[in-house]
């Protein structure tokens, strides 16, 4: 069933579900609470929730490399030929640190 679900967390830890109207107005919701998400969305699917289908994550082909979790050092270089104080460099280029 279409519409508007929401999966929240209580103020005892607790799964619960709300299914909304377009105007966001609650039509139905969980009767109890849930200990596990996977519980949560079980009753929901009860009730008419049909979970939408996740894109599959992006794997790099043979040979590629992966970037997750890599951190880079980037820092701004300068296209001056003569050297430049910090002063003047600053003063040329307002986004250096």
């Amino acid at each position: 069933m279409r519409g508007i679900w929401r999966f929240y967390v209580d103020e005892y830890a607790r799964w619960r579900w709300q299914r909304l109207s377009v105007n966001k107005v609650v039509i139905a919701e969980s009767h109890g609470a849930f200990a596990d998400y996977e519980q949560c969305v079980a009753d929901a699917h009860g009730k008419g929730y049909l979970p939408q289908s996740t894109a599959p994550k992006l794997k790099p082909a043979r040979g590629e490399r992966s970037f997750v979790g890599t951190s880079y050092n980037l820092s701004l270089v300068s296209h001056d030929t003569a050297p430049a104080s910090d002063a003047q460099a600053s003063a040329r280029n307002p986004n250096t640190l």
